[in-house]
């Protein structure tokens, strides 16, 4: 799996100010980053964590559980 993760993405200030803003509300820092970065990237985030799936939906107002379309 990670051979199929090797795209390299900048932290812009905009990654870092949204990595902060989930990190404020208890999202982990590295989890905070990768997902901020995969946004930005336009790519997936695969999480299996039910607590962090739950701060991701409220931080962004979007649900993305599985069966659910994005």
């Amino acid at each position: 799996m990670l051979s199929l993760a090797l795209e390299h993405v900048i932290l812009t200030p905009d990654i870092i100010s949204f990595a902060q803003t989930l990190w404020q509300n208890g999202v982990g820092t590295y989890d905070a980053l990768h997902y901020a970065s995969a946004l930005s990237a336009g790519e997936a985030f695969l999480m299996v964590d039910d607590t962090l799936i739950k701060k991701m939906e409220y931080e962004t107002g979007q649900s993305h559980s599985p069966g659910q379309s994005r």
